[in-house]
């Protein structure tokens, strides 16, 4: 093995991927980027890389270059919203473990107004399909012309677990959008759209993970700046390329999906 002509004889060589030749008995070792990528999932899209029932998947939103993305996490069927893919297995792998307590906000629509007492119940938890189901926050977000919107935050990673929750307080879910995840936001996404993440919102995913200083904080330094990003947002049949307001930040504003559509389901 070769290093940019140099022979390896060694183990623990450090190199630069972004830059450095490997060569294997004389043929050039590819070397994949590591790609990070925020979508917003329709309802109808299956948050998995492959169904066996022949259902679109979210990898069939993103364009086809032969690179391997996983989801980070999972949205239902019926469910929307934020959904990050990526190759990156030791970042998911820190996101998705119950010890980071990673914030995930969802706006849930509901048919009529939820009950003090039953907001009360949601945050201190209740049994179902034996298992204990709690929010870490709900709140109303606003009336709604088809009824009711809860902003709900969790920070536990149940199946199907706001349903659940809100099927055990005698209440119906409607529609069910994740907005944010961590330091990422929704922003002006609509559903099918897609983009990379900017270089701020993979240091703050690492930090979020307890990888701050690790190999994914050099690469964040090598992305491109947020205002080259916008060269690279996506365009396609599905996507319009539009960005998001920014606010005095520099964080992406979160408007509710549910002002762009008229239907609850």
């Amino acid at each position: 093995m070769t290093v940019d002509g140099a022979k390896v004889a060694q183990q623990g060589v450090c190199i630069d991927p972004a830059t450095a030749v490997v060569c294997v008995d004389g043929k050039a070792v590819a070397v994949q980027r590591t790609r990070y990528w925020l979508v917003y999932k329709p309802r109808g899209v299956v948050s998995t890389c492959h169904d066996p029932e022949g259902r679109r998947t979210v990898l069939d939103l993103l364009p086809a270059n032969g690179e391997r993305l996983y989801p980070v996490g999972r949205l239902d069927f019926d469910s929307e919203g934020l959904l990050l893919l990526t190759n990156d297995g030791a970042l998911a792998l820190r996101l998705t473990h119950p010890r980071h307590e990673i914030d995930k906000v969802y706006l849930v629509q509901t048919p009529s107004e939820l009950p003090p007492e039953a907001l009360d119940r949601a945050r201190r938890g209740v049994d179902s399909e034996g298992e204990h189901l709690c929010v870490a926050a709900i709140a109303p977000e606003r009336p709604s012309r088809y009824g009711c919107i809860y902003r709900v935050v969790l920070r536990q990673g149940r199946k199907r677990q706001i349903r659940r929750i809100f099927t055990e307080l005698g209440h119906s879910v409607t529609r069910l959008t994740r907005v944010s995840m961590g330091p990422l936001k929704l922003g002006m996404l609509k559903a099918g759209e897609w983009r990379e993440l900017s270089a701020w919102e993979l240091a703050g995913l690492y930090r979020a993970g307890g990888l701050e200083g690790g190999r994914a904080a050099s690469d964040a330094q090598r992305r491109p700046s947020s205002a080259s990003q916008g060269r690279a947002w996506a365009s396609g049949p599905a996507v319009t390329g539009t960005r998001p307001t920014r606010g005095s930040h520099g964080a992406a504003r979160t408007p509710s999906p549910y002002r762009r559509s008229g239907s609850a389901n």
